[in-house]
């Protein structure tokens, strides 16, 4: 997702910038919740890290200085390890919450602001799914039959 800067959001609320209250240790960040709604469902994630990763960027984009595979779609167990690892000790601070290779995992990208080398990277852990069994009432629109 894109932060989007003052100029373009002078109320902080559009795309994925209320991300960077979590670069704060706990001081104005939310409850450690996401939400995400997919066709059928609402999956509840809880936060179990936040990191930093580091980029390199020439005149036409930029690139992971490092290895750790943030955007990576699955993993086999060793290289799991691994990256786990890389997360402990990236991690910015504690959120009282971990994750293992067995939990389904989101992870959030966006730029941080004033520093276009770096990415802000959220991984969250899946907690909760709740199913949605019908459209939103507000979906809903009747079409008044014709005269």
């Amino acid at each position: 997702g894109h932060f989007a800067y003052p100029s373009v959001d002078p109320k902080r609320t559009v795309r994925f910038t209320p991300l960077q209250k979590l670069l704060q240790d706990g001081r104005e960040r939310e409850d450690g919740t996401v939400y995400f709604l997919v066709e059928n469902e609402i999956r509840q994630y809880e936060i179990a890290a936040v990191c930093i990763v580091d980029l390199d960027c020439d005149s036409n984009a930029c690139y992971p200085k490092d290895t750790m595979p943030f955007n990576r779609t699955s993993f086999d167990e060793e290289t799991f390890t691994e990256y786990h690892q890389e997360v402990q000790k990236r991690k910015l601070y504690d959120t009282g919450k971990d994750f293992s290779y067995e939990d389904h995992l989101l992870t959030l990208q966006t730029c941080v602001e004033g520093r276009e080398d770096e990415r802000e990277i959220v991984i969250a852990r899946l907690v909760h799914t709740f199913p949605v069994t019908d459209v939103c009432s507000f979906a809903k629109r009747t079409i008044p039959p014709a005269e």
